[in-house]
């Protein structure tokens, strides 16, 4: 189980977790009671963290692909001297 800190830190095994801080915003390895207890607790500042599947980004890659190539270039405007 994973969560995910957006504001403040979070002490956990002598490593401080969030936003900027050296353990990340990411803190792995909780229990599904730890990590209810840490988002109850939280008022919104921490959220349970579900990991994306390869898969999904490769369609969501693909997609954007075809979006740049499809998009017109934009105009160059040169400098007169």
């Amino acid at each position: 189980m994973a969560i995910i800190i957006k504001r403040f830190g979070v002490k956990h095994k002598g490593i401080r977790y969030g936003p900027g801080l050296p353990g990340g915003s990411i803190l792995y390895g909780l229990t599904e009671e730890e990590e209810e207890r840490l988002i109850a607790e939280s008022n919104g500042t921490i959220e349970k963290y579900e990991e994306e599947k390869p898969a999904e980004e490769e369609k969501s890659s693909d997609l954007h692909v075809e979006e740049q190539e499809a998009a017109p270039k934009p105009k160059v405007k040169k400098k007169r001297r």
